[in-house]
């Protein structure tokens, strides 16, 4: 069986899952509301490189560095053991410390719920 990251988005819509498997690529489950926003955010971000960012290109940290824009009304919890920190080192200065403050809060909060 192939192990996968998943990473928990919240949006206005409901909740996305998104798992990365060990070959690439991602897989989004979640209501279809909430993911039609979810890859509308992304449509209008770009990565590090400035290319456009789709599902079809959507790596880890693409998700948690650049696919929460202020005003997206989206919020990316990574899982248990994802290096928040690392992955913010290159838009650590971009980045509002309240927001970066929400997301570690958010993390803690749904590592403790699937400890149970």
């Amino acid at each position: 069986m192939m192990e996968t990251e998943t990473f928990t988005v919240l949006t206005p819509f409901g909740r996305v899952a998104v798992d990365f498997g060990e070959e690439g690529g991602c897989t989004m489950t979640g209501d279809d509301g909430a993911i039609a926003h979810l890859v509308d955010v992304m449509g209008r971000c770009t990565g590090p490189l400035g290319a456009s960012i789709t599902p079809g290109n959507l790596e880890p940290r693409t998700l948690v560095d650049f696919c929460q824009p202020p005003g997206g009304m989206v919020t990316v919890i990574p899982p248990p053991g994802f290096d928040v920190e690392l992955a913010q080192a290159p838009v650590l200065d971009a980045v509002d410390g309240d927001a970066l403050a929400k997301l570690r809060a958010s993390a803690s909060v749904l590592a403790g719920l699937r400890a149970r």
